[in-house]
């Protein structure tokens, strides 16, 4: 939870996250099982089907405590935390991905020009210029 909360301070300070992919993947799945827990927990506080056939009096208590504990609006202040914290991961994702992109786009250049320069050395070596099987 530290290390998350620092990932927008390190990414304005140094312009780059040091998180490998697979320790962001796994941040993304704690979120998803976090979401889920939430989720089941906002379906589990909802009111039980006892009070729906119960007195007014016991309905109107269950009532009255959810909404002096706040809950909806603790629930929803923790769906927003959790958006900001999803928004941050998918911002590093991308980026990760785009980096990742970016180097095998390097790697493609690279083995291009090395297949290049073979190829001149063979063009060379057929026509006799290098000490290839060709002139005389």
């Amino acid at each position: 939870a530290t290390r998350l909360r620092m990932l927008p301070v390190e990414l304005n300070l140094t312009g780059h996250v040091q998180m490998s992919r697979r320790e962001l993947s796994k941040f993304i799945g704690s979120l998803y099982v976090q979401r889920s827990s939430l989720a089941m927990l906002r379906h589990s506080l909802d009111k039980p089907e006892y009070f729906w056939s119960a007195s007014d009096v016991v309905s109107r208590l269950y009532t009255d405590v959810a909404a002096y504990l706040e809950m909806d609006n603790r629930l929803e202040a923790l769906n927003r935390r959790m958006d900001v914290v999803n928004d941050t991961l998918t911002m590093l994702r991308d980026q990760q991905n785009h980096w990742h992109g970016e180097r095998l786009e390097w790697i493609v250049i690279l083995l291009i020009l090395i297949e290049v320069v073979v190829g001149v050395i063979q063009l060379l070596s057929s026509f006799g210029y290098l000490g290839g099987k060709g002139g005389g």
